[in-house]
């Protein structure tokens, strides 16, 4: 009933008013892409309703409006009911989308291999807030239906950047994440991914100008560093994209990840966040940027721990909770969570039961009831460890050059002993050896070392999704005979 209510719309409207002037053009487009990446949503839906009289309802007026509402959609709730629900509107863009490139191919009307080409992009764009919202079995079939449309309109247009950005996302992603797509690839007789031609088609998406080029400079950065774990080619990739868009809060999450990996450069990727931070309060951000910007604000927070003290850190915890911002919905459990883990470091077993009682009394806070409730268990019983003093000594060694005993001291930390709130440190640890491994060319034992980190795992940021993939990286390396990086890589000062 809704299909037909949305072809009688577009059938009635096509009947009975002339046909607008034009489509929204590829500079159009393009300029309200770079507005929503200089986090000035507001500016970009005054641009497109300013085209409103001219553009009205034509596909790719549609899609750019459906881009603009991909804004308000959370992208890292824990919950993703509300994620669902804020996604209405931008599926019935492109659900208008579709409907007006299915009755203009079947009157014969417009360019076919354009419209096949715009209807093949909306149905990709449904698929995402599908994804996003967690909703993959949609997000499968709908990409399918994509994929056929821009199957198509390559074969007439091989190379053609946005047909082979949409299409590569979709291949790579459902070859290499998340495991869920696979698994329903198989049962529903879904069209299955290729990771390296996905990977092939997003460096061609990247590389030539177009109307999206920018979104696909975003995907290949994501997809180098959390993916497929090549840091070094993905930090760069991702400072350059910072320095172009420096307001654009998502783009502040790489250097939080860079500063974890490489500690030579901890203070500048410390600036990138903080440059990121005062031009969003100065923005007013709202949307998604404000989400990424209190993501980014944690795992600031998060690295501070190790990289500068346990003081800092708890002064950054402190000031997410004292600002209570609604989104994402997981940052404030966390940081209340920290700061119990915090107080526990420092020896004030008082202050860290208080604060894990809080937490267990507050219904709000249930997504962290059960570590809390652990940490308060092992406050009675925990002996005094060395681990903070010998990380900072470990991270002295590394920063010195001192590789060896660095990692002896890292591999001390990795396998001993210690209560829960200590877990991040041997974290960290076991990737730090892993990674001075991987400069000695060692990469086989230094995939097992990444693996062996998952288990001290805790939800910090989205280490996880690099750790795999850095693990699939070196064995890569191994697999080639690959020699070691000519230089000391990630742990060499700039």
């Amino acid at each position: 009933m809704r299909w037909f209510s949305m072809m009688s719309l577009v059938l009635l409207i096509g009947l009975s008013v002339p046909a607008v002037a034009r489509d929204l053009s590829d500079p159009e487009y393009a300029h309200m892409l770079d507005l929503i990446l200089e986090a000035r949503p507001d500016a970009a839906a005054a641009l497109l309703d300013s085209l409103e009289a001219e553009c009205a309802g034509e596909p790719v007026f549609l899609l750019a409006r459906g881009r603009l509402l991909l804004e308000d959609i959370p992208m890292d709730d824990a919950d993703k009911e509300e994620t669902k629900v804020l996604s209405e509107a931008m599926l019935d863009l492109m659900e208008q989308c579709i409907a007006v490139c299915d009755a203009r191919l079947d009157a014969g009307q417009g360019d076919r291999q354009t419209l096949t080409l715009q209807r093949g992009w909306a149905w990709m764009m449904r698929s995402q807030a599908h994804a996003i919202g967690h909703n993959f079995w949609s997000a499968g079939r709908e990409a399918g239906k994509g994929k056929r449309d821009l199957d198509n309109y390559l074969e007439d247009f091989p190379g053609d950047p946005v047909a082979s950005g949409l299409l590569g996302a979709f291949l790579y992603f459902t070859d290499a994440v998340p495991e869920v797509i696979q698994v329903l690839s198989k049962l529903a007789m879904m069209p299955t991914g290729d990771r390296e031609l996905g990977l092939s088609m997003i460096q061609t998406a990247r590389s030539v100008d177009n109307p999206l080029r920018n979104d696909w400079r975003m995907l290949d950065v994501n997809v180098s560093l959390y993916f497929e774990g090549r840091l070094e080619e993905g930090l760069p990739r991702a400072e350059a994209l910072h320095d172009s868009f420096p307001a654009y809060a998502r783009l502040a999450l790489a250097p939080a990840l860079g500063r974890i990996w490489v500690p030579a450069r901890e203070a500048e990727y410390a600036a990138r966040i903080d440059r990121t931070v005062a031009l969003a309060k100065d923005l007013a951000v709202g949307g998604k940027v404000k989400s990424s910007l209190w993501t980014a604000r944690f795992f600031r927070a998060w690295g501070d721990r190790f990289l500068v003290g346990a003081g800092a850190s708890r002064e950054a915890f402190e000031a997410i909770v004292t600002a209570a911002p609604e989104r994402p919905d997981w940052v404030v459990p966390m940081a209340r969570l920290k700061l119990v883990e915090l107080a526990a470091e420092g020896g004030d077993r008082p202050t860290a039961d208080r604060l894990a009682a809080e937490i267990l009394a507050d219904e709000a806070l249930k997504m962290v009831h059960k570590p809390a409730a652990n940490l308060r268990k092992q406050l009675k019983d925990a002996a005094p460890t060395g681990h903070v003093a010998d990380w900072y000594q470990a991270e002295a060694s590394l920063l010195t050059g001192d590789f060896t005993g660095a990692e002896s001291a890292f591999r001390k930390i990795s396998s001993a002993p210690g209560p829960m709130w200590l877990q991040d440190y041997r974290l960290l640890s076991t990737v730090r050896v892993a990674e001075l491994k991987a400069l000695r060319g060692e990469y086989r034992s230094a995939s097992r070392w990444l693996k062996k980190s998952l288990k001290y795992f805790s939800g910090a940021f989205r280490l996880d999704w690099v750790i795999k993939g850095r693990s699939r990286y070196f064995d890569e390396l191994d697999a080639q005979g690959a020699p070691p990086p000519a230089q000391e890589a990630l742990f060499s000062r700039p």
